[in-house]
Order: structure tokens, then C-alpha cells, then sequence
């Protein structure tokens, strides 16, 4: 067998490897907490299919010699390129909206990858010339429209994800979804490098093969990691949006506003919103905020919302409807005007110091907000009203 073949083949035995010994890893010291019921799901489905990646890969150095090189190694890299995209895709969306990710939806998927890639093992290995460039072509085509669909439903999936974060906790908190936004562009790149290896001669492999492993090792340990973050995470991603909650029936846990939202909707059923205009809501409303308790940090909208008397989505519904933004912004807003205040009652205390009174434990962060809400930077600010 020619060197370069056997360092290629060597490549992918090593790469397979270790691949197959991070899908046991995925299998071991799986958490058991009740809320974790998809994480555990996913990493399963994550372990068998990176257990059914080294396999096709073993499999391939088996097949080697039944036919040429050129047709093997593309075959098989557009057929791991697909159940790729399938996998990290659906192992991603999976900690942002585990409410989308259902056994039929990944067995459809699944199933069609499948029965592709056999279409395409048996035109290589039955009929071989003509018949397979056809239909290997065709698999590519299919292969671009699944990366250009897994693109744009994560996207999908991931804004939601970010919104639905942004509504429940204040500040940057999305930053801890920022590495499965990162790890989703670095498989899609690896997609595209396998999409230009099915053009490639055999020595693209020697730098495309240990860069995909590098990959699946990161996104084992990460995806191992990710554990305790989960858990802060799920809280505010899992659950229903609320501005898609707040339905006629929905009064329940509402606290002061149960009545008045049936009052309202009986009236105008379309007009349950006008339910806060309530009195006594506005009061409680006025009162938090002349006690300035939107600078207390570690409270989320459910828990303003539940010292208000009332619950999130109808909470959040308000915001939206009179103020015109969600509740991470109107806060924000809040407490920015207060550190414009601050700032020049206390010259000689720091931007970084003044950050911290109003409740903003990153300094870039309130820069940014500070500088998007006033019109220039806190150090400006202070600098022009001296």
C-alpha cells in the first residue's frame, strides 16, 4: 500500500480511537437530577453517535482496498460530514430549547441521513462509475441544503434562547450560551472544510482529520462541563415566552390582578393588557421603583414580578406594552439614569466603583449601556457637567 495511503488510514484508526473514547466518556457520570431529564437524553444520543462516527471510520479502513481511494474517502467523509451536522446541531439546540428536541424529530432526521448514506454506500460498492458520481453529487446538493437549514434554525432556536435568557435574568447573562453559539460556527466550518475534502486529493485528510478530532474532543469536554451551568441556564430558557402566555385563562399565581384581567377580557377580550392599568398595580409599581430596588442584584423577572403581586408573563406583557422594552432593558435603563445621578454627586469615586452602587458587576457592560442610553461615556458625561 502507498505511504501516503497508510499515513491517511493511520489517521483515521487514531482519530476513530479517540472518538469512540470520548463517546464512552459522554456515557459515564451522567447526572441524574430530575430537570436534567434532556441533558441526559442528548448526551446519550451525543455518546451513540459519536460511538456510530469512529465505527463508519473503522469501517472505511475495512473498505479501503474494495475500491478506489478518491471514491471512498469522499463518500465517507460527506456521509460523517451529514450525520455531523445532525449531531452537534441537535446536541446544541438541545441545552437552548429543550422543549424542541422530541425522539420523532431526531428519528426523522436520523432516519433520512441514514437511508442516504446507504443509497450512497450501495451506489459506490454495487454500481460504482457514472451511476455513483450521479448520485454522489446529489448527496452533496442535499448535504448543502442540511447545513443551510441547520444554520437557519439554530439561529432560530438560539435568538429565542437569548430572549428568553435576556427576559429572565439581568446583565450580560447570555454570555453563558455564547460557547454553544462558538461551537455551533466551529462544526458548521468543519462541515465546510469535509464539503471541499469530497474535491480534495488524500492530503487534505492529513490536516482536515486531526483538526475535526481536536474538535470532537472540545465539544465532549465542554459538553461534560456544562452541567452546573445548565442548571442556572434552564431556568430562564425553558421556560414558555411570556409574552406568548398571557392567554384568557391564564390568571393563575397572578396575584392582585386575577379580577381585573377577567373583568377586562369579558369586556374586550381582546384588551386583556388594559388589565394593568390597574391602581393598585401602578402604586406598588411607583413604590419599587422610588425605593430604588431595581439596584439589588441577583433577582430575576419572577422575582420583581412576585413582589409586585403578580407572576412573569403578565409582568413582562406590561413591560412590553408601556414601556416598549423587555425587563433586562427597562432595569438597565434604571439603573443607568441612577449612575448618571451618581456620577456627579460623587466626582471623585470611580466609573468602576459608580458601576458597582447601581448593580453592574461587569464595567464594560455598563460602558455599553451607559454609552447606548446617555448618548456618551460615563467618563464624558462626568467630564461635561463639571
Amino acid at each position: 500500500m502507498p505511504l501516503q495511503i497508510s499515513h491517511y488510514l493511520l489517521l483515521t484508526l487514531l482519530s476513530s480511537v479517540v472518538i469512540m473514547a470520548y463517546g464512552f466518556q459522554l456515557l459515564l457520570n451522567v447526572p441524574g437530577e430530575k430537570d436534567l431529564t434532556v441533558y441526559r437524553f442528548s448526551r446519550r444520543v451525543l455518546a451513540a453517535a459519536y460511538l456510530s462516527l469512529a465505527s463508519l471510520g473503522i469501517l472505511e479502513i475495512f473498505l479501503q482496498n474494495e475500491t478506489s481511494e478518491g471514491a471512498v474517502v469522499s463518500s465517507f467523509t460527506l456521509m460523517i460530514a451529514g450525520f455531523q451536522a445532525f449531531l452537534f446541531t441537535f446536541a446544541l439546540m438541545a441545552l437552548i430549547r429543550p422543549d424542541y428536541i422530541t425522539r420523532h424529530l431526531l428519528g426523522v432526521h436520523f432516519g433520512v441521513i441514514t437511508l442516504v448514506s446507504a443509497v450512497l454506500l450501495i451506489s459506490l460498492f454495487g454500481f460504482g462509475g457514472m451511476v455513483h458520481t450521479v448520485i454522489f453529487r446529489l448527496c452533496l446538493v442535499g448535504y448543502v441544503g442540511q447545513l443551510v437549514w441547520y444554520v437557519r434554525k439554530f439561529r432560530q432556536i438560539y435568538g429565542e434562547g437569548i430572549r428568553r435568557l435576556s427576559d429572565f435574568y439581568a446583565e450580560d447573562e447570555d454570555r453563558r450560551l455564547h460557547w454553544i453559539n462558538r461551537c455551533f460556527y466551529m462544526a458548521l466550518t468543519i462541515g465546510i472544510l469535509a464539503l471541499v475534502g469530497a474535491f480534495m486529493r488524500s492530503f487534505y485528510y492529513h490536516f482536515f482529520i486531526p483538526l475535526y478530532t481536536v474538535f470532537y474532543v472540545y465539544f465532549a469536554v465542554k459538553y461534560c462541563n456544562y452541567v452546573p451551568v445548565f442548571h442556572y441556564v434552564l431556568r430562564g430558557i425553558a421556560l414558555p415566552s411570556p409574552a406568548l402566555s398571557v392567554e384568557m385563562g391564564d390568571t393563575e399565581d397572578i396575584g392582585i390582578m386575577p379580577e381585573v384581567v377577567m373583568d377586562t377580557a369579558e369586556k374586550d377580550p381582546s384588551n386583556v393588557v388594559a388589565a394593568f392599568n390597574n391602581k393598585q398595580f401602578t402604586e406598588r409599581l411607583q413604590q419599587w421603583i422610588e425605593d430604588k430596588k431595581y439596584l439589588e442584584t441577583g433577582k430575576n423577572l419572577s422575582d420583581v414580578a412576585e413582589e409586585l403581586g403578580t407572576n412573569r408573563s403578565y409582568f413582562s406583557r406590561y413591560l412590553n406594552t408601556h414601556e416598549e422594552c423587555d425587563f433586562r432593558n427597562w432595569r438597565s435603563r434604571l439603573r443607568i439614569e441612577e449612575a448618571s445621578r451618581l456620577l456627579l454627586i460623587y466626582p471623585d469615586k470611580s466609573v468602576s466603583g459608580i458601576a458597582d452602587m447601581v448593580g453592574f458587576s461587569d464595567r464594560s457592560n455598563f460602558h455599553r449601556q451607559f454609552t447606548t442610553i446617555i448618548g456618551m461615556s460615563p467618563q464624558n458625561y462626568r467630564k461635561n457637567r463639571e
